[in-house]
């Protein structure tokens, strides 16, 4: 299972893995507000407060 957390004021987004508490990956995102991941999964949605966008991620994993 993982959990994917914002923070905010250093433009990271991290990918933690809740069996081990690590982190797994950290994504670069300008100013990270709102993350949500898409019903089946396999996608997260990362909005951005500065740039005014919503990113889109594939999840890779089991």
């Amino acid at each position: 299972r993982l959990l994917f957390a914002a923070a905010h004021y250093s433009g990271k987004v991290a990918a933690i893995d809740t069996t081990t508490f690590t982190v797994l990956q950290y994504i670069d995102i300008e100013r990270p507000m709102g993350l949500s991941v898409s019903p089946n999964g396999k996608q997260l949605w990362a909005s951005s407060y500065q740039g005014g966008f919503v990113n889109v991620y594939e999840i890779i994993g089991p």
